[in-house]
């Protein structure tokens, strides 16, 4: 979530199932977790998701299905709509739903503290401008 962070708000990215688990049941009532999962029925991601609501976290899913495992541990569903060719089932579609979903979360956050947000962009921007040629 390196929008996040390029606006100022601290976040982090688990994709590790273990450390999943282990982060999740370390969040507590300051802390945002988002889960995003196409189908909402993974072990593990409903696993963490369980987790992180138990550790007392607000849990914000971003998944496909309105009826899957996942939703008993949300707190707020934000649904997309996206249908897979037979040809790849779950690949790309599904992903380019959940970063519009995330890009718009991003932006909601931007507004929210906007002078904070732009002026850490500007930091950031100079920052990154030291990675290029």
């Amino acid at each position: 979530m390196t929008g996040c962070l390029r606006i100022g708000v601290e976040s982090k990215v688990v994709v590790d199932s273990h450390v999943q688990a282990i982060s999740a049941s370390l969040t507590g009532p300051d802390i945002v977790a988002i889960t995003i999962s196409h189908s909402g029925s993974t072990h593990e991601t409903v696993t963490a998701t369980r987790l992180a609501r138990e550790a007392g976290a607000t849990t914000i899913c971003i998944t496909n299905f309105g009826k899957s495992p996942l939703l008993a541990y949300a707190d707020i569903v934000l649904n997309t709509v996206a249908r897979e060719t037979q040809f790849r089932t779950e690949a790309m579609t599904s992903r380019i739903a959940q970063l519009a979903v995330i890009d718009a979360l991003i932006a909601c956050l931007s507004l929210a503290d906007y002078d904070k947000a732009v002026a850490t962009i500007g930091k950031t921007f100079d920052v990154l401008a030291t990675k290029r040629f």
